[in-house]
């Protein structure tokens, strides 16, 4: 079963956030006030709604607690907007909220208002964010060079107790796992380089895979 997003403000972050969900198989409501931009992308999400975001009692009729998160992508020249819109998200018991900020000061007070995350576009693509909200295991991505990206990944829980050779990675899908993050003594991560293959996974290790971004894709859709 899909997770459930509700992407608030189409520009140009909120929308591709929105696509790069709904492109992952993830069921989408897409909220704007703005009659064209939710036109533009209907075709492309589950639901494509008309509405003020920062009016209480629109955004209640989208009962915002029935989906997995809400990405609050208001744009940077509505900060007050932003504010407003993520205080009622809050307020009315969505279960996690992404908002994107404009600076630091705009950061403190979103993380006052109790996000869960904050993300700036600048340095942080719609479809990354995209990538990492479809995949709750995901957790870091890099672009090393054109065509070869790294990710961090919680070994999940198909894989504990099967080895790497078992999984054959690199000859079914292309990835090659380079390092385990295994937990040590203190709490703390020991990196373990090169992984032996016939070595069991085991719960609670993090593995640094490498591959073509397409590659990485079809991996993070078989561990969803």
């Amino acid at each position: 079963m899909s997770q459930r997003f509700l992407v608030i403000g189409l520009g140009q972050f909120g929308t591709s956030v929105a696509r790069g969900l709904a492109r992952r198989g993830m069921d989408v409501t897409a909220v704007d006030r703005s009659e064209d931009k939710v036109k533009d992308v209907s075709l492309d999400v589950a639901r494509a709604v008309v509405a003020d975001a920062t009016d209480e009692r629109a955004l209640a009729e989208l009962r915002v607690e029935a989906y997995s998160a809400a990405v609050n992508a208001i744009g940077a020249e509505f900060l007050e907007g932003s504010i407003l819109c993520t205080a009622l998200l809050r307020q009315l018991g969505a279960r996690r909220i992404i908002a994107r900020a404009k600076s630091k000061l705009h950061e403190r007070i979103l993380t006052a208002l109790g996000v869960d995350r904050v993300v700036q576009p600048e340095s942080l693509m719609g479809d990354r964010l995209a990538s990492e909200l479809a995949s709750p295991g995901l957790m870091g991505q890099l672009d090393l060079a054109e065509g070869v990206t790294a990710i961090e990944v919680a070994v999940p829980e198909a894989w504990v107790g099967r080895t790497l050779a078992d999984l054959n990675l690199r000859r079914r899908i292309g990835v090659t796992v380079v390092a385990l993050q295994r937990p040590g003594a203190g709490g703390r991560m020991a990196l373990v380089p090169g992984p032996p293959p016939d070595q069991p996974l085991q719960r609670g290790e993090v593995a640094l895979v490498i591959g073509t971004p397409a590659e990485v894709e079809q991996l993070l859709k078989e561990i969803r």
